[in-house]
C-alpha cells in the first residue's frame, strides 16, 4: 500500500469561498494570512441571490488579485447580477490603520453589475476577468442602417451620442460634448440589488417652433438606488430629452432586458440641467478610430484594460485616456508573443520606452499574466507574424510613444499583420466566443440587446418560443446594423461560420418532444452507471449519466486497489449535461446540472489532488455539494451511495463517519486544507 500523501498547505494572503446553489448564497473570506485561520481572516463577503441549482448558471463570480508593485493592496473583483445582494463584514483583529486605509490586510472591493445576468462569467471559465464585462464604447445617431460611420454635418452630430459602459452604470455623451446623460448605481448602496434598462430614440421633431433637426430621447427604467442625471450646454439643450420611470425593487425579476424598446406612455420627463458646457469628457473614444470594425478589437480592448491597470496600478475609469493611448497598452503587451521578433529588437523597444508607462508592460510578470488570460487564438495570430512585420510593428510603437505616429497608423499595420491569421484561428471555438455559458444570448452587448429586443417583441405578441441566438443572427439581411457587429466578431464570412457551427455543434440544436420525453422517463432514477448508460444511449450530447461519487476519487489515488468496478457499478443519475441544455427545459424537475456539480466539487477538492484529502473530507465534500444542490436525501443518504463510500474507505484503510457537514467544515478555521497552487 502506498504511503499517505501529505498536502502542501498554502500561506500568506488569500481569498477562499464556497457557494450553495440550492439556497442562493456564496460566502467569501479574505485572510491576511491563511496560515492563521483563526485571527488571519479580516473580511467576510456574503452574496445572496435566487437559487440557481436547476439552471446551473451562477449569478455572481469573483476573482482575487494579490498586491503588486504599483498597487500595495489586494483587490477583490465581484461581478454580480441584478438580483444579487453583497454584504461585507469586517472580522478578526484589525488596527485603526487597517480600517482607514487600503493595505495588505484591507483589500479593495470592486463591483461590476452588468444589466444582463446571462453575461456573468461562470467560475469554470478558463479566465475570469471583470474588464471583459465592460465592452468597447459604441455610437448611436441619425444613421441609416447601412452606414458604417457617423455623418459630419452639425445637426447630425448634435443628435449623435457615444455610449460607454462603466462598472456601475452607463455614460451617454454627445459627440460634440454638448450634453451628457449618466446612469449610476449608487456607490454607497451598490451591494443592494439594482436594475436599470435604457432606450435611446433618435428622431426628427415636428414642432413648428423647433429650430433643431434630429433629436435624442433617452428613456430609463430603474430601481430606487439608480440615479439618472443629465446636463447640457446652453445652446445644445434642445437636442436632448430624458424620461424616467422608477420601480420598486420587487420588480427586478421582471425587469426587461437591455435592448427592449421602451414605450413612452408611462414615463415622466426629467429636467436637463443647463450649463455653459458640461463636464470635460474623461472616457475612452475607441469609435473615433477608423479600424473599429475588425474581428479582434474587443480582445485588444480587453488586454488594453488589463495591462493599463498592471502598468499604472489603477483603471482608466475617471481618468482622461484617449482611445489611442489605451490601445497602445494592448498592442505593446503582445509584442513578446511575436515568435519571429528578434530578441535584440524587443530589448531595444524596452529601452526606448523606458521613460513611459508602456515599458512596464514588457516586464516579465505582465508578460506572464497576458499569456495566462489572453485569448489563445489572438496570441497564435500574433505569433505568426514574420520577422519584418514584427520588427516594423515594434518600431511603429516607439514612434507612437514619441508622438511621431498616430494610433490609427499603428492599428492599420497591426491589422494587416494579424487580421487574417486571427480569423483562421477562430473557427475552432466560435460558439464559446459568441454565446454566453447557457447559450441564451450573445456575449457582445450590442448583439445581446438586439436579440433581447427581438425576443421581447415576440413575447409581447404571445409567441413564447422564439428564435435561438444563432438563427436570429443568420436572419439578419441587407442593411441590418447588426451585420457589422457580426463581422467584428467573426469576420466577413460570419454567415458561413455560423452555418457550419449550426450543422456540426450539437449544443445548438433545440430539444425535440422526444428529447424531453426521454428525460422524463429517466429523471430521478438512481441506478448503476452501466444500466443507465444503456437507457440513455443516443442522447449523451444532451444528458449526462453522472457518477454521484465521482470516478476520480477511485482512480487518482495510488492507495486505492479494489475489485469494485467504479465505472460500471457506481451509483449514477441522468441529468442535463450543461446550462445550455437546462435552459431549454423550462418547468422540468432537474436534480442538478452536471457541469455545476463537477465545478463545485473541484472547487473543494481540485482535480489531481484527491490523494491529499481523507475519505472523510471526500464524503463531506460530496454531501455538502449534493445538499447545496437540493438533491433529495433519499439519494444522498441512500444505502447504495453510502455503500460506495464505505468501499472507498475500506480500500484506503480509513475510518468514515456518516454525517451531514455544515458550511464551517469547509473553511480554514474548520480545518479544511487550502493547498499550494490553488486559489
Amino acid at each position: 500500500m502506498a504511503d499517505p500523501v501529505v498536502p502542501a498547505i498554502a500561506t500568506g494572503p488569500l481569498l477562499t469561498g464556497y457557494v450553495e446553489p440550492g439556497v442562493g448564497r456564496g460566502v467569501l473570506t479574505f485572510f491576511a494570512d491563511i496560515a492563521d485561520p483563526v485571527f488571519g481572516a479580516t473580511m467576510e463577503i456574503t452574496l445572496t441571490a435566487p437559487p440557481w441549482n436547476e439552471t446551473g448558471h451562477q449569478p455572481f463570480t469573483w476573482r482575487y488579485l494579490p498586491p503588486t508593485a504599483e498597487r500595495a493592496f489586494p483587490k477583490i473583483w465581484l461581478a454580480v447580477g441584478r438580483q444579487v445582494t453583497v454584504t461585507t463584514r469586517r472580522t478578526g483583529k484589525r488596527s485603526a490603520a487597517d480600517l482607514l486605509a487600503l493595505g495588505p490586510r484591507n483589500p479593495l472591493i470592486e463591483i461590476v453589475r452588468p444589466q444582463d445576468d446571462d453575461l456573468i462569467p461562470q467560475p469554470d471559465a478558463s479566465v475570469i476577468e471583470m474588464w471583459r464585462l465592460l465592452p468597447q464604447p459604441f455610437t448611436v445617431g441619425p444613421f441609416t442602417d447601412d452606414e458604417r460611420g457617423r455623418r459630419d454635418d452639425f445637426l447630425s452630430q448634435a443628435a449623435t451620442v457615444n455610449i460607454t459602459t462603466k462598472p456601475l452604470g452607463v455614460v451617454i455623451r454627445n459627440v460634440l460634448n454638448g450634453y451628457v446623460v449618466t446612469i449610476d448605481i449608487d456607490n454607497r448602496k451598490d451591494g443592494r440589488p439594482a436594475a436599470f434598462v435604457y432606450d435611446i430614440v433618435v428622431d426628427s421633431r415636428e414642432d413648428d417652433d423647433n429650430i433643431f433637426g434630429d433629436h435624442v430621447t433617452v428613456r430609463v427604467v430603474h430601481t430606487h438606488n439608480v440615479t439618472v442625471h443629465a446636463t447640457a450646454a446652453q445652446d445644445m439643450a434642445g437636442f436632448i430629452s430624458v424620461q424616467t420611470l422608477r420601480l420598486d425593487d420587487s420588480f427586478i425579476p421582471s425587469f426587461p432586458p437591455q435592448g427592449t424598446v421602451l414605450d413612452n406612455t408611462t414615463f415622466q420627463p426629467q429636467e436637463v440641467e443647463v450649463h455653459f458646457a458640461p463636464e470635460h469628457p474623461t472616457l475612452i473614444f475607441l469609435f473615433e478610430l477608423a479600424i473599429q470594425f475588425v474581428p479582434y478589437v474587443n480582445v485588444l480592448y480587453d488586454l488594453s484594460q488589463l495591462t493599463f491597470e498592471l502598468a499604472t496600478g489603477r483603471d482608466f475609469w475617471g481618468n482622461e485616456v484617449s482611445g489611442g493611448q489605451i490601445l497602445a497598452y494592448g498592442i505593446t503587451s503582445v509584442l513578446p508573443f511575436a515568435k519571429a521578433l528578434p530578441r535584440s529588437v524587443l530589448q531595444s523597444v524596452r529601452t526606448e520606452l523606458k521613460a513611459t508607462k508602456l515599458a512596464r508592460v514588457l516586464e516579465e510578470d505582465v508578460i506572464s499574466e497576458v499569456g495566462r488570460v489572453a485569448e489563445q487564438e489572438f496570441l497564435e495570430a500574433v505569433g505568426s507574424m514574420d520577422v519584418k512585420g514584427a520588427t516594423d510593428l515594434a518600431r511603429m510603437l516607439t514612434r507612437f510613444a514619441t508622438g511621431k505616429l498616430s494610433m490609427d497608423q499603428v492599428l492599420r499595420r497591426f491589422h494587416d499583420l494579424v487580421g487574417n491569421a486571427y480569423l483562421r484561428e477562430l473557427d475552432r471555438r466560435v460558439v464559446e466566443r459568441l454565446l454566453t455559458a447557457n447559450f441564451k444570448t450573445f456575449r457582445n452587448p450590442r448583439l445581446a440587446a438586439g436579440f433581447n429586443a427581438f425576443s421581447a417583441k415576440k413575447l409581447s405578441r404571445g409567441i413564447v418560443r422564439s428564435l435561438d441566438p444563432i438563427s436570429w443572427a443568420l436572419s439578419q439581411r441587407g442593411k441590418s446594423r447588426f451585420i457589422q457587429e457580426l463581422e467584428s466578431e467573426l469576420g466577413k464570412d460570419w454567415a458561413e461560420v455560423l452555418k457550419h457551427a449550426k450543422r456540426t455543434d450539437s449544443r445548438l440544436r433545440q430539444l425535440s418532444t422526444a428529447d424531453i420525453a426521454h428525460y422524463d422517463r429517466l429523471a430521478g432514477r438512481v441506478e448503476d452507471f452501466r444500466s443507465l448508460s444503456k437507457l440513455n444511449r443516443g442522447r449523451g450530447d444532451l444528458y449526462e449519466v453522472d457518477h454521484i461519487l465521482e470516478q476520480r476519487f477511485w482512480r487518482n489515488d495510488p492507495r486505492v486497489s479494489t475489485a469494485f468496478d467504479e465505472k460500471g457499478e457506481g451509483m449514477a443519475m441522468v441529468i442535463p449535461k450543461n446550462p445550455a441544455v437546462a435552459a431549454k427545459m423550462p418547468g422540468k424537475t432537474i436534480a442538478y446540472v452536471h457541469t455545476l456539480k463537477t465545478r463545485l466539487l473541484t472547487e473543494l477538492i481540485p482535480n489531481g489532488r484527491e490523494a491529499e484529502f481523507t475519505v472523510q473530507q471526500i464524503f463531506d465534500a460530496h454531501m455538502w455539494v449534493l445538499e447545496s444542490l437540493r438533491v433529495d436525501r433519499s439519494v444522498t443518504l441512500g444505502d447504495r451511495l453510502l455503500g460506495d463510500f464505505r468501499l472507498l474507505a475500506r480500500a484506503r484503510r480509513e475510518r468514515l463517519e456518516l454525517r451531514m457537514p455544515s458550511a464551517a467544515t469547509f473553511t480554514p478555521r474548520g480545518g479544511w486544507p487550502v493547498l499550494v497552487g490553488v486559489q
